[in-house]
């Protein structure tokens, strides 16, 4: 179950990148270390030419997302 609740976020993530306007995606880098842990890395470039890097570790907990480390840079 802790898999397809990773996937869901991930696959949510994805979905909100792609519907975003006047940005460039310069990294999205997703990786399921076990069932219940991953992380996630992304950078995002605006139209006026900022950067945005993100990055989380999280792992389920009772089906819910809890969040080992977060990380951004602007």
């Amino acid at each position: 179950m802790s898999r397809k609740v990773i996937q869901a976020y991930l696959d949510e993530i994805e979905q909100l990148l792609l519907n975003c306007s006047n940005t460039y995606i310069e990294e999205y880098s997703a990786v399921i270390l076990m069932p219940d842990r991953a992380n996630l890395r992304i950078k995002i470039r605006f139209a006026l030419k900022y950067l945005l890097a993100v990055s989380e570790a999280f792992v389920i907990v009772d089906n819910q997302i809890t969040y080992i480390d977060y990380r951004y840079h602007f």
